[in-house]
């Protein structure tokens, strides 16, 4: 859980809103939990939630987090915007 838990930040800490020129991590990941069965999962505040922008730039993130981690099953919740279950079924929506 502390190797998969390390990977994940490592990941979050090179990825670059499209938007902005900070790290995605200091400014709309709100927790990252991984529980026994290397399942994660990560709560998100949208800073652009008007944008299809962003929400495909998240889409590419957890594609990207899902190819480069020992995760086994990768969701991300987002929270605090309106309409946010419509996010969280496109973001966590498998093929």
């Amino acid at each position: 859980m502390t190797k998969l838990r390390t990977q994940i930040e490592s990941l979050l800490s090179k990825w670059k809103d499209s938007h902005e020129d900070i790290k995605l991590e200091q400014r709309l990941f709100r927790s990252l939990d991984v529980n026994m069965e290397l399942e994660v999962l990560l709560k998100i505040t949208p800073r652009h939630p008007h944008c299809a922008e962003t929400l495909l730039n998240l889409y590419n993130l957890r594609q990207h987090l899902k190819s480069k981690t020992s995760a086994r099953k990768i969701i991300f919740e987002v929270i605090e915007i309106p309409e946010a279950h419509r996010w969280n079924n496109a973001l966590n929506h498998e093929n």
